[in-house]
Formats: C-alpha cells, sequence, structure tokens
C-alpha cells in the first residue's frame, strides 16, 4: 500500500511540475510576443529600444526570441517607456503590474 502511495505521489508531483513548466513557456512567449510589438510599433532600432530598456542588444534579441527570462522590473520599465500595459493573464485570471 505504501509503495502505490509513493508512486501516486510521483505522478502527481510530475505532472504538477510539468504543468508548471508548460505555463511558463507559454507566459514567456506571450510576453516575449508582445514586447515584440511594442517594439515594431516604436519605430527604433533595437539598440535604441534596448538602451532606453537599459539592457544590451544582445539581452533584446534573447527575449524577443523567448530565451530569455523577464523579471518583473524588465515588464514595469517596458510598460513606462512605451505606454503599453503587458498581460500577464491567463484566461480568466488577470495580474496587473
Amino acid at each position: 500500500m505504501m509503495e502505490d502511495d509513493q508512486k501516486s505521489f510521483e505522478e502527481k508531483a510530475k505532472h504538477i511540475r510539468e504543468s508548471f513548466d508548460y505555463m511558463f513557456y507559454n507566459l514567456t512567449n506571450n510576453v516575449s510576443n508582445q514586447t515584440y510589438d511594442v517594439y515594431a510599433e516604436s519605430g527604433l532600432s533595437k539598440n535604441d529600444f534596448a538602451k532606453r530598456l537599459g539592457i544590451s542588444r544582445r539581452k533584446f534579441n534573447r527575449i524577443l526570441e523567448g530565451f530569455e527570462n523577464v523579471d518583473l522590473k524588465f515588464i514595469a520599465k517596458l510598460e513606462k517607456e512605451f505606454g503599453h500595459k503587458i498581460d500577464l493573464g491567463y484566461p480568466g485570471k488577470i495580474v496587473d503590474v
């Protein structure tokens, strides 16, 4: 009986971990896509856009490609500098920064 409980626990933990990874992946892509939209609307070069955000062009490219995690400070700076609200919500849930 104890072995079944352990297996069930491990399966639940794996499911939660995979669900979190999936949600994090989608959130990262969502922020990346919204950042690209703000950049495209700005008419600025990548260098100038990155400078306004206080980051390197390399980091900015990695954000656009979805390979760089962003923090709330980055999102707040993006919203403040360019006047766009970044949606961090999932269906039914809205998170304001």
